[in-house]
């Protein structure tokens, strides 16, 4: 089963995305910068970080599937 289109909805949505155990994705939302050096308008984005130690079934992903 394809997990990926589920967990990219669900990072879209929540700040933290548990795949029971595998660990945890993370994201942190960074807010648009304006480099006036360059001129240059850079977007808000976010941060992806992985962590193994969360890998507790929280029934997020269970559930939205």
């Amino acid at each position: 089963m394809n997990l990926n289109p589920y967990i990219s909805d669900l990072l879209y949505r929540y700040e933290c995305v548990i795949i029971p155990e595998f660990g945890a994705i993370l994201t942190r939302n960074i807010s648009a910068v304006i480099d006036s050096g360059s001129n240059l308008f850079l977007p808000p984005t976010k941060e992806l970080s992985f962590n193994e130690q969360l890998n507790q079934n929280d029934g997020l992903l269970a559930n939205h599937i």
